[in-house]
């Protein structure tokens, strides 16, 4: 259940730390794949990999376009744009029109037709209807939405870097996105309550000098206040709905009251320490050091023979500058009664000249799974790569040989752009676009019918660049 739950909370921080990166300069991305030696032995899978690439154009504003080319031909393209009000959206396999739709509506719109699928499916299997499933669905559905449009308005335009948030900015953050929950901004008070800022000088050849560092210890009781937020009771009656569709009102409360009791429990019995120390510099703006220890102790309820698990995960990061840049470095671990369970190790070079180079490593059970990054400047463009590789029968993480190949590489070129690709989506309003879900039944079929005109011609647009092994799988020999 506790995984169920994390994966949950996972998702929610997922979805709104994606959501500032909307907000870039004019630049358009274009995204190459390059197979390895064991894919490009497939031709057909070579050929089209060499002939398909991917761009992401981004302007001013929270806007952005994903177009699909073969060689230098586009093929497909859809724009969107989003504000604190809804989401504007263009694709030329749809219409030249830009259609827009409320936050509001069309998380309205979607939680309709999940809920007419359960009706429908429970109506083909001769079963009741899950009402108490279906009110679950609505709760979460307008969390997602509250947080997502909170998300926008708080972050949607920032291009901060990697800083310290004083206790106001987190409070404010947190009563923005949680404004029907002041257990929540109480909790998130409490954590910036306990920690201590020390002003200074604090050199460490490994890092950039800092002027600040911050210390915070938490033990597993810091941890049950957590159960106290309506967010963490939503999250956990949502789960036990899934679990135990039959229970209701007061049944169903009780099972929520015993589940958060439960996870209170295995904050407070199984030792849990966590010690986080942060390093800053220019009065909290510029992470340059972080130290995370946590140790827990588990013991697994077993009726003939309780074993107890130590459990212990470090974290260090630091920043470096030296004479050709500036240096990242970071590693993790994870051991399990002194076992090491997993390990990762993360170093990037930022250099001065424009070039970066970096590998992020993990090792687990044997099997080593290696990204290796580099940047450079070609003329008025930014070229990246990344290369993926894996090695089996490892025992210590190490950079991948000069014999290796990778398995799979990804290069992205980016660079200004004058396309106009964003026009009309930025210039949008709720006056000017078509509203999505306003379009009568007409105006839908007519639009059926324009979509399939429309696919074709990107279809055969895409097949007439396609080199000659895969336009032979479409066209059938005489």
């Amino acid at each position: 259940m506790i995984r169920k739950m994390m994966r949950a909370l996972c998702l929610v921080v997922a979805l709104v730390l994606a959501l500032p990166l909307a907000a870039m300069a004019d630049t358009q991305h274009t995204l190459k794949i390059i197979p390895g030696a064991e894919l490009a032995s497939e031709e057909i899978v070579k050929d089209v990999l060499d002939a398909i690439s991917l761009k992401l154009t981004t302007g001013d504003s929270k806007s952005g376009a994903l177009t699909l080319a073969v060689k230098d031909t586009d093929v497909a393209t859809l724009a969107l744009a989003a504000d604190e009000t809804g989401l504007y959206a263009q694709c030329n396999l749809v219409s030249d029109d830009v259609f827009y739709v409320t936050w509001e509506d069309g998380f309205a719109f979607l939680t309709d037709m999940m809920e007419a699928s359960i009706r429908k499916n429970a109506s083909a299997n001769g079963v009741e209807v899950d009402e108490q499933a279906i009110a679950a669905l609505e709760e979460v559905m307008e969390q997602y939405r509250k947080q997502m449009t909170a998300a926008i308005t708080m972050m949607g335009g920032t291009k901060g870097g990697m800083a310290v948030k004083t206790a106001e900015e987190a409070i404010a953050i947190t009563n923005e996105m949680f404004n029907d929950d002041p257990e929540m901004a109480a909790y998130v008070k409490s954590v910036y309550d306990k920690m201590t800022v020390e002003k200074g000088d604090f050199a460490d050849e490994s890092r950039d000098a800092a002027d600040e560092k911050y210390t915070m210890t938490m033990t597993g009781e810091d941890f049950v206040a957590i159960c106290n937020t309506a967010y963490m009771r939503n999250i956990v009656r949502t789960i036990v709905r899934q679990q135990e569709s039959d229970l209701e009102d007061e049944a169903l409360e009780a099972e929520v009251d015993q589940f958060l009791e439960e996870i209170r429990k295995v904050y407070k019995e199984n030792d849990i320490n966590v010690l986080m120390t942060v390093y800053s510099a220019n009065e909290g703006q510029d992470v340059v050091g972080m130290e995370m220890g946590m140790n827990m102790c588990v013991t697994e309820k077993d009726e003939e023979e309780p074993e107890t698990v130590k459990i212990a995960m470090n974290m260090n990061y630091d920043r470096l500058t030296k004479e050709n840049g500036v240096t990242h470095i970071a590693d993790l671990s994870m051991e399990a009664n002194d076992r090491s369970m997993m390990q990762m190790t993360f170093d990037l070079l930022k250099g001065k000249d424009g070039t970066s180079d970096g590998m992020l490593a993990a090792l687990s059970d044997g099997t080593q799974i290696t990204f290796l990054y580099h940047g450079e400047n070609k003329g008025d463009q930014r070229m990246r790569s990344l290369g993926i590789y894996g090695r089996n029968g490892a025992t210590a993480i190490t950079e991948p040989a000069a014999a290796e190949r990778p398995v799979i590489t990804f290069q992205l070129a980016s660079g200004e752009t004058e396309t106009d690709l964003l026009n009309d989506i930025e210039k949008a309003t709720p006056a000017t676009a078509v509203k999505a879900l306003e379009l009568s039944g007409d105006e839908i079929q007519a639009l059926a019918v324009d979509v399939q005109i429309r696919a074709m011609q990107a279809f055969f647009t895409a097949l007439e660049q396609m080199p000659a092994s895969v336009q032979q799988m479409f066209i059938r020999r005489k």
